[in-house]
């Protein structure tokens, strides 16, 4: 077998072993607090992104096709480091 396939079977496995364990709704135990983390910082990025991208757009003139690549870099770079500044306080 290659691995693939090995990692399939474990895989499956384990997806069968959770269900007669602890039930099909197990599968999904951790969806709430996963999608309160993800969803704020996903609406902070697009609307960073946007608010961005309106701003450069506007102020860059001949170079307006780069405004794009600049704000998803400095929104993604504001979203990464911003929550992790505020851990260290």
């Amino acid at each position: 077998m290659d691995s693939w396939t090995t990692y399939a079977c474990v895989k499956m496995d384990a997806f069968y072993k959770i269900v007669c364990c602890a039930g099909v709704t197990a599968l999904w135990s951790g969806l709430p607090p996963t999608l309160v983390m993800a969803v704020p910082a996903t609406v902070i990025y697009f609307t960073c992104y946007d608010q961005l991208y309106t701003a450069l757009r506007v102020r860059m003139g001949e170079r307006a096709q780069e405004a794009p690549l600049l704000g998803v870099a400095i929104a993604r770079g504001e979203l990464t480091t911003g929550p992790s500044d505020t851990c260290l306080l």
